[in-house]
């Protein structure tokens, strides 16, 4: 009976290292698979971050371009606007577009007879020249009723067009 007991014990610790080997093999590969799975997952969120930094920084430079192109053609609008002395724009009729004040609405300072203004065609306002050129480099509005002097790339573009 003892060389029974003896092979069993034998035979229980074969099956106990088996039991402990494959418990081991399948965790190392569970953490093989989970490590994979972890570095395919970061590297392919990687991938995706540095192309839509990408695409943010293409749409960056297309809006900061296209918004140079603006600016320019705003300051060629700006400075297409009649200038005149304060002398000539108060022997304007009062019949005629040009609303003359005494006192330049952005700077608050009295107009002088010696003073160049610049004239908002389209409502008919006169400012200091200088103070206008500077209000409209940070404000696209008329300081005194708001209206846009520059045209706007909406007012080109129909917004829907009628089928008959």
């Amino acid at each position: 009976m003892n060389s029974t007991s003896n092979s069993d014990d034998n035979r229980s610790e074969e099956q106990r290292g088996y039991a402990i080997y494959s418990v081991g093999l399948s965790l190392a590969v569970i953490l093989v698979i989970t490590a994979i799975t972890l570095i395919s997952y970061y590297c392919s969120r990687r991938s995706l971050q540095n192309s839509q930094v990408s695409a943010t920084a293409n749409t960056s430079v297309e809006l900061d371009s296209a918004l140079t192109i603006q600016v320019h053609q705003g300051e060629a609008v700006v400075n297409s606007y009649p200038v005149l002395l304060y002398s000539q724009a108060k022997q304007h009729k009062p019949d005629t577009e040009t609303v003359t004040s005494s006192c330049c609405s952005i700077c608050l300072a009295d107009y002088k007879d010696s003073d160049w203004l610049k004239l908002l065609p389209d409502c008919g306002h006169l400012f200091h020249r200088d103070c206008i050129d500077r209000w409209l480099q940070v404000n696209l509005s008329c300081p005194m009723c708001r209206n846009s002097p520059l045209p706007t790339p909406l007012a080109q573009v129909p917004l829907a067009t009628r089928h008959d």
